[in-house]
Order: C-alpha cells, then sequence, then structure tokens
C-alpha cells in the first residue's frame, strides 16, 4: 500500500514545483515598461587596483523603479540618474582589489611547494548568458524581476577632443 503512493508521490512533487517555477517566467516576459538603452561600461580609476563596471538602463516608464540588477555575477544597486530626460537608472560595481601574487614558477616541483591555489568562488550562478542582465522592480507590492536579453558594452573614452 505505500509503495504505490510513495512512487505517485516521487512523480507528482517535480511536477507540482515545476509549475511553480513557470509563474515567474511570465512575470519576466511583461513588464509594464519597455527597455529603451541598456548598456555597461568597464572603468578604471586613478588608483591601482580600483576599477569596476556601470550598468545604464533606460526605461519608457516614469512610474516604475528599478531597483537591482543581477549582472555577470554581480549584484548591483541601482539609483535614478535625476539628470536624464529618460527614466533612467544607473548601477555601479566596484571589483575587490586582489594585491598581485608572487608565485614560483619552476621545472622543480619542491620549489613550487609555497604556492597558494586560486580560491574557487563560492558565488551561486544564475543561468544568464555573458550579456543578460536579471532586473528587480515593485509592481502592485510584489517583486517582480525581468531578464534583459542583450545589453551593449559602451566604450566610454577618458580623453576629450
Amino acid at each position: 500500500m505505500n509503495k504505490p503512493f510513495n512512487t505517485l508521490a516521487i512523480i507528482l512533487l517535480p511536477l507540482l514545483f515545476s509549475f511553480c517555477g513557470n509563474s515567474k517566467i511570465k512575470n519576466l516576459q511583461s513588464p509594464p515598461f519597455k527597455v529603451v538603452n541598456a548598456v555597461y561600461s568597464y572603468w578604471v580609476g586613478g588608483q591601482p587596483g580600483v576599477k569596476g563596471i556601470k550598468i545604464k538602463i533606460a526605461i519608457d516608464n516614469p512610474s516604475i523603479k528599478l531597483d537591482s540588477v543581477y549582472f555577470r555575477g554581480n549584484a548591483l544597486e541601482l539609483q535614478k540618474d535625476m539628470t536624464s530626460q529618460l527614466p533612467t537608472f544607473i548601477g555601479t560595481y566596484i571589483f575587490p582589489y586582489k594585491p598581485p601574487v608572487d608565485l614560483i614558477m619552476s621545472d622543480n616541483s619542491v620549489q613550487e611547494y609555497g604556492n597558494k591555489p586560486h580560491p574557487i568562488s563560492s558565488k551561486k550562478q544564475r543561468n544568464l548568458k555573458k550579456n543578460e542582465a536579471l532586473i528587480s522592480y515593485k509592481y502592485n507590492q510584489k517583486r517582480v524581476y525581468f531578464k534583459i536579453n542583450e545589453l551593449t558594452e559602451e566604450i566610454e573614452s577618458t580623453f576629450k577632443n
């Protein structure tokens, strides 16, 4: 008697959870705004090791406030750009500084004994491609997510003529 019940539970539970995931995907496909422009750029600061990434997202609906974005393994808080005519949100991420490491390279592995291995990233990766981003915002008192399929890289010139 227990065996048919266990088999039925094993089959039905994954199906129930798969429907929960599909409801989130529907929220991703129909936002109350249109993305007008979505760009990212890398920047380098004046001090050694100071660098990061900046994301700008412009939308056409001024009543929506985007609050965060997940891009290339980094979560960024978005702030509204008050200088733009369109509702534009900017997020900046500063890469952590990693001082240069002295490695001993030798044919003899005993001499390389003091080298430390590269750390393994423990960040939970989402299933996003290289130029995709996941945006978070609130709509009707609910947290909603929207995936931007293609962010374009904007090359900023530091030397202006």
